[in-house]
């Protein structure tokens, strides 16, 4: 059991995964987008709701159900249902979790970001 604001908090936690090509820790990715975006299994539970997913079966989707039920449930407040929100909409621009050390660097050196690989491939027919 823990409380809504320790889940904001791990959710939006820097992960400490991204290191940039000297070895050197790139803050900001939160541990949300890897549960949104990681080709391993994973599993979320709250109460009697449960969200599993195997490999290569993991969605932005899952987090979108699981930070709804709490916010309805009032366990976070609207400003960080929000501010979820805000880092699953981020994330799921990013859309792979091999691409989140590219897309920290681009938003550290104020480059824009391209859209995530299936847009891409879609957008090119």
């Amino acid at each position: 059991m823990v409380t809504g604001q320790e889940i904001y908090d791990f959710l939006m936690k820097d992960s400490g995964n991204c290191f940039d090509d000297h070895d050197r820790l790139i803050p900001g990715d939160c541990n949300l987008w890897y549960l949104g975006c990681n080709e391993k299994f994973g599993e979320i539970r709250y109460n009697n709701k449960i969200w599993r997913w195997g490999f290569g079966e993991s969605s932005f989707e899952h987090l979108d159900m699981f930070v709804a039920w709490i916010y309805m449930d009032e366990m976070i407040t609207q400003k960080q249902y929000q501010s979820l929100i805000e880092k699953i909409e981020e994330g799921k621009r990013i859309g792979d979790m091999y691409r989140i050390k590219d897309y920290l660097l681009c938003k550290r050196n104020g480059k824009p970001w391209p859209m995530p690989i299936d847009d891409l491939r879609e957008a090119a027919g």
